[in-house]
């Protein structure tokens, strides 16, 4: 297959496939794949009409691939993933399936052994949940959300746009030092931070920013998953502002009452992230990595 680095003008056909496919994790939102991918180096393909995504393993010099997105003969989607492999002399896995991708695949009658992969875990919620907190189980939550408003009572929120954008890109350039996180070869969060924000109105993107005293404090961004979830990729806040981060959460879920459910995506196994994101209550979209 003829695989070439993704681009931003693949979204509309991204995003037909992955409705066609309709599995509805993490990696079915091309602004989510893209923001990383671009930098991550995921290459994409179009055959038999399906989509195909795929990276390279740094360490093992292995392939990994996405699930195949489209409608079509899966079975024939699998076979040139496994071909495309062969062909370049390399391993494989294919990783991030979900349940109803894990049948698909098992249904094309390759025999695959399957991994639950629990660092790639989606974190799905209620959105009224968040937006309310209310009730018992988020009681600390609100508590948070309750002394930053004492605190800051005249707090504002404004929606993200090119007037703000480069005061997010500060907070998180500011996180990233309190975090110890220098950028490097790999600079993770703050490169796709920085492609979302280059690239925001042609992903379509939605975030609002905290400003306390003049001051960005906080930022959250994310996008439409589908008809009824919206997926947040970034939200960052200075730590020097307690309840900064409940806060900014709560807002965000306020101003998305047309959709039914939020994914905050995974943890990719830092046990802090994790604890925070199981601190809200969510349902948990299991995703295997698979191997023949």
């Amino acid at each position: 297959m003829d695989f070439r680095l993704i681009s931003v003008d693949d979204k509309t056909f991204f995003e037909k496939q992955a409705r066609e496919n309709g599995y509805g994790g993490t990696e079915t939102c091309f602004a989510d794949m893209f923001c990383w991918g671009v930098n991550s180096g995921f290459f994409i393909s179009e055959k038999d009409d399906f989509l195909y995504l795929r990276g390279k393993d740094k360490k093992t010099k292995t392939f990994f691939y996405f699930p195949p997105l489209g409608g079509g003969d899966y079975r024939k989607a699998i076979e040139n993933i496994i071909d495309d492999a062969a062909e370049n002399g390399v391993g494989f896995n294919i990783v991030s399936i979900t349940e109803s991708t894990k049948k698909r695949i098992e249904a094309t009658g390759f025999e695959f052994r399957f991994f639950e992969n629990r660092n790639g875990f989606d974190y799905i919620y209620e959105r009224e949940a968040l937006a309310n907190l209310s009730g018992k189980k988020y009681h600390s939550k609100k508590n948070f959300v309750n002394r930053f408003k004492k605190l800051y009572p005249d707090y504002q929120v404004e929606v993200i746009s090119e007037k703000n954008m480069s005061e997010c890109i500060e907070i998180n350039e500011i996180w990233c030092g309190e975090n110890r996180l220098g950028t490097g070869n790999s600079c993770g969060d703050s490169c796709a931070i920085k492609t979302a924000f280059s690239n925001y109105d042609k992903l379509e993107l939605f975030g609002i920013l905290l400003r306390v005293r003049g001051r960005a404090v906080s930022f959250t961004v994310g996008s439409r998953l589908n008809d009824n979830t919206f997926i947040t990729h970034f939200e960052k806040a200075l730590s020097d502002y307690p309840g900064a981060y409940q806060t900014v959460n709560m807002e965000f879920a306020l101003r998305l009452s047309e959709y039914t459910y939020i994914n905050r995506e995974e943890d990719m196994g830092d046990e802090g992230l994790r604890k925070a994101k199981l601190s809200y209550h969510p349902d948990l979209l299991v995703k295997y990595n698979a191997k023949l």
